[in-house]
């Protein structure tokens, strides 16, 4: 999961939580970070929002956002940083295979492969829906792909093909 993917696992906790009242401080800060980081103004983003941790430092949107805009700047040790503090402060609230996929993809990002596998394989165990698996399957044939080991990526490909089938192949009619 790199990329536009991260940031869409991302998303999808943000939306989780944004609306509750137990995130609800620097309101007002928050949506200027947040608006910084859609014009994709990062550089600000990350001076508003640490501005906002400082104050507030169980703000979980902020420090979010910090978590992107340090992606988005290849600032990759802060960004899981300040995910790391998002873990901590969301762990009940969101299901756990979404953090550690973007925990994985962080570290893949830092070239830690090796934590990035035990993340995913952790994932893996967790994830209950074929589409999840899939994905997972796909970040890992990415990591052994970049260890060099082709025969573990072609089993994660071929893993993450099955996956695929059974969960698309379910939705096509073969009555003539």
């Amino acid at each position: 999961m790199l990329g536009r993917k991260i940031i869409t696992r991302i998303r999808e906790i943000l939306t989780k939580i944004e609306t509750s009242e137990k995130f609800a401080s620097a309101k007002k800060e928050v949506k200027e970070c947040c608006e910084f980081f859609k014009k994709g103004n990062y550089e600000k983003a990350i001076e508003i929002g640490e501005e906002i941790v400082k104050k507030h430092p169980d703000n979980v949107l902020a420090h979010l956002y910090l978590t992107m805009s340090y992606f988005m700047v290849a600032k990759f040790e802060q960004s899981l940083e300040h995910f790391k503090v998002v873990e901590k402060l969301i762990s009940n609230e969101i299901d756990r295979v979404s953090i550690l996929e973007v925990k994985a993809s962080l570290y893949i990002h830092k070239n830690d492969l090796d934590k990035a596998l035990n993340l995913l394989e952790e994932a893996l165990k967790l994830a209950t829906n074929a589409k999840d698996r899939a994905g997972i399957y796909e970040n890992m044939a990415y990591i052994y792909h970049l260890k060099g080991d082709q025969k573990k990526e072609n089993e994660c490909i071929r893993e993450a093909f099955k996956l695929h089938l059974s969960h698309e192949w379910n939705k096509v009619n073969c009555e003539a």
